[in-house]
């Protein structure tokens, strides 16, 4: 009985850390915000080496109006900040605007 509440007590520490670091990253991106726990752990998680996948799965939770982004490596999107560009957004109702950069 005792090796079961210390584990209970580790894992609440745990779920307590995890919820602080969930939290910075939802101050650091307000959008964030609309995301639940769980998928926000998959966008950290994945959003590196899977970006495609992570953001359309998640996208139309964060961001009412747009439903598909297609995006574009960083080799052939020269504004890029990172390994992902955007090159076009998409809205639920089929209308797309090309990215001011592209």
């Amino acid at each position: 009985r005792g090796a079961l509440e210390h584990v209970l007590a580790q894992l609440e520490t745990c779920a307590r850390a995890l919820s602080g670091y969930l939290h910075s990253k939802r101050l650091a991106f307000a959008r964030l915000g609309f995301v639940g726990d769980g998928a926000l752990l998959e966008i950290l998680a994945q959003a590196a080496s899977e970006p495609h996948a992570v953001l359309g799965r998640c996208l139309p939770t964060m961001f009412a109006a747009t439903a598909f982004l297609e995006l574009c490596d960083e080799r052939s999107f020269q504004g890029s900040q990172g390994p992902v560009g955007l090159s076009r957004a998409s809205s639920s109702s089929g209308e797309r605007r090309p990215s001011s950069a592209a």
